[in-house]
């Protein structure tokens, strides 16, 4: 349950989100660790048995119809606005930060798109090295509105519709067969405008416009939605219309409709999917006791979370960080509750403030506070709390005082996060093993870091 006196705070949200939607032309707000992971997160398998999410709180950039001009991202408004002859279609916040397993990208003001960390996969779209630790322009990427990330691939969306991927593809997370493309490559969408985008570890799916939706990629757990288990090299079509928004997490992938119900389906083991069971769903089911409309959803490797209009917070699936013997978790990190969550619980016990985003992982979640700052929880084993670790879990919400400033927004990987400042400066903490931070490879950094763009 909210705090108290977080009513006050929520009446006053609400006349805020009222405010800013009149101001902005705010139809919709939705994200992607992830991406990958808000867009989640990426994440694998600690074994490296299989992938885990990217970045999953991916995509959520509406692309101008063909023949229309978009407003280039714009860092001081953080939105982009198209404006066909019959007026102003609904400004949609750009996604802008992408963090894989063990890469990160960036969304820059001019539509370049920048990636540092391991390339081993070609996910860094810039052939060798296989690490930077410095940000590199992607080459063949120029007019980009939205970036998202899966474990070991990256996809682009352009101000005209169009996809573009680059990474690992040997579950056709590229849609073209097996084998990593250390190149821009583009998704053959058969001339239809793509609206959004999403990554999951090792599927992808684009919402097209009209509401539709077509995945591609790895469908072991039905994460395609076509009712089947088999993947391949084509893209799907689920029995879906009518969809705002797409959401990817590790196995799994989640649509908001007009109505404002929100399906999910795929891998369920855990109880992601919010249908109040374990079972996995190769078709869409309704996430069941959602206390709110979502307005921002984040998917992690097997948890999800969405974010009210008001700012409340609710969270489902797997509580429980990977290698913790407690129930500290990513859904409610305090000792005590419960392992897993088959639906939506709402969080705000223990000092969390009213979000505005989310941003959910492998074993953390990061939020964006109503004042534009980070607060983080979960597992904290490579300082990615930003917090100095001892290898030991930490209980409740942890604010990143060492961002100076507002926060524009936030992404999580497997064990690192970072943010992008008002001023497109973009700061980095966490695991840095293969450079994803942006700096020379070394011990985990608890302290956010500036991630050196090189022209």
């Amino acid at each position: 349950m909210f705090a108290p006196g977080a009513t006050d705070l929520m009446s006053r949200r609400r006349r805020h989100v009222r405010a800013l939607s009149r101001a902005l032309l705010v139809a919709f707000l939705s994200s992607g660790l992830g991406a990958g992971c808000v867009g989640l997160a990426g994440c694998e398998w600690l074994a490296g048995i299989r992938d885990l999410p990217a970045r999953t709180t991916e995509a959520a950039v509406e692309a101008a119809p063909p023949g229309v001009d978009a407003a280039p991202v714009d860092a001081s408004t953080d939105v982009i606005q198209f404006l066909p002859d019959g007026g102003p279609l609904p400004v949609v916040l750009a996604r802008r930060l992408a963090l894989g397993s063990t890469h990160s990208c960036a969304l820059r003001a001019d539509g370049r798109v920048f990636c540092w960390g391991s390339g081993a996969s070609g996910q860094l779209g810039t052939g060798a090295p296989p690490q930077r630790a410095e940000a590199h322009a992607v080459p063949g990427i120029a007019n980009a509105v939205s970036i998202v990330a899966g474990s070991g691939h990256t996809c682009a969306l352009d101000k005209d519709g169009k996809v573009s991927c680059w990474g690992r593809s040997d579950k056709g997370q590229l849609a073209r067969q097996p084998g990593d493309v250390g190149t821009v490559v583009g998704v053959d969408m058969k001339g239809t405008v793509v609206t959004q985008i999403a990554a999951g570890a090792i599927h992808s799916c684009a919402l097209l416009v009209g509401g539709k939706v077509r995945c591609w990629g790895d469908n072991g757990f039905g994460q395609l939605g076509d009712g089947s288990r088999d993947g391949g090299l084509g893209l799907v079509e689920p029995q879906l219309d009518s969809i705002t928004a797409i959401f990817a997490g590790g196995f799994y992938t989640c649509a908001l409709k007009t109505s404002g119900a929100m399906l999910c389906w795929g891998d369920n083991g855990f109880g992601q999917l919010g249908d109040r069971t374990r079972t996995v769903r190769p078709t869409p089911v309704t996430v069941r006791d959602l206390p709110e409309p979502p307005r921002e959803v984040g998917l992690g490797q097997s948890t999800s979370c969405s974010v009210a209009a008001t700012g409340g917070l609710a969270c489902w699936g797997r509580n429980r960080s990977l290698g913790d013997m407690t129930t500290q978790g990513i859904v409610v990190p305090f000792p005590a509750s419960p392992a897993d969550f088959t639906s939506p619980t709402v969080v705000g016990d223990g000092g969390l403030p009213l979000l505005v985003a989310i941003a959910a992982g492998a074993t953390h979640a990061c939020g964006r506070t109503l004042a534009d700052h980070a607060v983080c929880w979960g597992s904290n084993t490579r300082s990615q709390l930003a917090v100095e670790t001892d290898g030991g879990p930490i209980a409740g919400f942890q604010n990143v005082t060492a961002l100076q400033g507002a926060v524009k927004e936030l992404a999580v990987g497997l064990s690192h996060s970072c943010a992008l400042a008002p001023n497109d400066d973009v700061f980095c903490w966490g695991n840095n093993e293969v450079e994803q931070l942006g700096a020379t490879a070394s011990p985990p950094r608890a302290k956010p870091d500036t991630v050196k763009f090189v022209p």
